[in-house]
């Protein structure tokens, strides 16, 4: 007998939750839905994955690739 685990579920992000609502709005969508996408809790991320993101660079510092340069890796190798 086949038995399907239910998944943890996670807020969204805020930035997700303002899409979702725009498009909602855009598509005049019944108040009552509005307001409840409107008080649904998104997602805040833990101080340590905030540490993690401020350490990355910057996408402007990093240098460009090609696709041959991506060609050249393999997809079990773990680093460049």
């Amino acid at each position: 007998m086949f038995h399907q685990q239910e998944a943890e579920e996670f807020p969204p992000s805020a930035r997700y939750l303002s899409i979702i609502l725009e498009g909602a709005r855009r598509e005049r969508l019944k108040e009552e839905y509005l307001r409840m996408l409107e008080e649904h809790p998104t997602y805040s991320p833990p101080e340590w994955v905030l540490k993690v993101r401020r350490s990355r660079p910057k996408l402007e510092e990093l240098p460009p690739v090609t696709v041959e340069e991506l060609a050249k890796h393999k997809e079990d190798e773990d680093s460049w």
